[in-house]
């Protein structure tokens, strides 16, 4: 997988064995994207998108857990 950022938009281009596949993620994904580390939790990803993107807490958690799910579905990110 190779990732980059253009300004506020993350491509991100995933190589499976034949396949390759394109993501353009939105300003708001590519900042859970960017802060995904694997050391900050979901709650700690929710408190700093609804800072940046001054969004309530409930929609904060609700895009940042649909775009993980979406992620893990896609086998972009693994989450422990």
């Amino acid at each position: 997988m190779i990732w980059a950022k253009l300004k506020e938009t993350i491509i991100i281009i995933a190589l499976h064995q034949t396949q390759e596949k394109v993501f353009k993620l939105n300003p708001t994904a590519a900042y859970i994207w960017e802060h995904c580390d694997g050391k900050k939790t979901v709650a700690q990803l929710v408190k700093n998108l609804c800072n940046e993107f001054s969004v309530d807490e409930a929609t904060a958690m609700k895009d940042t857990l649909a775009f993980i799910e979406n992620m893990k579905d896609k086998n972009l990110l693994d989450v422990q």
